[in-house]
């Protein structure tokens, strides 16, 4: 998967980057689930004028797993659409790394909120016994597992803070 870089070094790093692995590991497997449905369900479609009961509604639940499972993987390999040619071309140095702290700080702070608020849908959803209209599947683990997804992005974040926290002065601005 990812190779460990050297930041990674430490048990929590390690564990991170681990967890980051098996996350994009089983969201790549559910995107593959999703794709098979799809391919499936127009095939019947045109072949036998019969379409899966309920597929839309389960790919998309589906798609937490394939884009929440993987946020924290893209985040770590730098896989996010950003504005890098302005950055990196305006800013230096110090600049450079506090543009990345107060960024990180921000992006920590709104998905701690997506974490907390998902995290309490998950426990209403359960406590309210909500099930899916067509094929009456439990809801509630769909927004625990935004959280569960939104919490590895978080400690991701916190380790990019960390790591821009600690810049010294003679070190590369840019990857």
């Amino acid at each position: 998967m990812g190779e460990l870089k050297a930041e990674n070094t430490t048990g929590y790093g390690k564990l991170l980057t681990k967890s980051e692995d098996w996350m994009i590991l089983i969201g790549s497997f559910v995107l593959y689930i999703m794709m098979g449905l799809v391919i499936v369900d127009v095939g019947g479609r045109f072949l036998f004028n019969k379409p899966i009961a309920g597929n839309i509604e389960l790919t998309e639940m589906l798609m937490v797993f394939s884009i929440y499972f993987g946020m924290a993987y893209t985040q770590r390999e730098k896989g996010h659409v950003g504005m890098d040619l302005f950055v990196t071309t305006i800013l230096r140095g110090r600049a450079y790394h506090l543009n990345n702290m107060v960024i990180g700080f921000l992006s920590l702070l709104i998905n701690i909120m997506i974490a907390f608020y998902s995290f309490n849908q998950a426990l209403v959803t359960y406590h309210n016994k909500s099930t899916s209209i067509y094929l009456n599947i439990p809801m509630w683990f769909l927004p625990l597992f935004v959280s569960v997804g939104t919490v590895i992005l978080c400690l991701r974040l916190l380790s990019e803070f960390k790591e821009s926290w600690s810049y010294k002065e003679g070190t590369e601005s840019g990857d």
